[in-house]
């Protein structure tokens, strides 16, 4: 009875099955592409500048284990299909994130687009 309940525990969204064949993926994916990158010819030339570093670490702590992590947190929680929907406000992101850290300057079609992206959010994942 015991081994039932830990089978179907694993087929869980988010579980340790799940996040060990997404560290295989990596782990394997990055082997792949150097092997391809040295037989094509590939090479580094220089050292990365400390622009690139800070890039690199922002995207593998950032974007790849915190979000990724809080990602399966959530689906865990909530259906996937209405998390999904969330997927839409991506681009606002990159638009605010371009105003704060570049001082790009945020426009009225740019209001308008969040408006009806956040409308559309709102339409999708209300109550039925």
């Amino acid at each position: 009875m015991g081994s039932d309940h830990a089978c179907r525990q694993s087929d869980e969204p988010g579980t340790h099955v799940e996040r060990e064949g997404s560290l295989y993926q990596l782990v394997i994916s990055a082997r792949v592409l150097a092997i391809s990158a040295g037989i094509s010819g590939e090479r580094v030339l220089a050292p990365p500048s400390a622009v690139a570093t800070a890039s690199l670490l922002y995207q593998a702590v950032w974007v790849v284990a915190f979000t990724y992590i809080a990602w399966f947190a959530l689906i865990q929680r909530f259906s996937a299909i209405r998390l999904s929907t969330f997927t839409f406000l991506t681009p606002l992101f990159g638009v605010a994130a371009g105003h704060f850290v570049l001082g790009e300057a945020l426009t009225p079609a740019f209001a308008a687009a969040a408006g009806l992206v956040v409308v559309g959010l709102i339409v999708v994942n209300r109550p039925r």
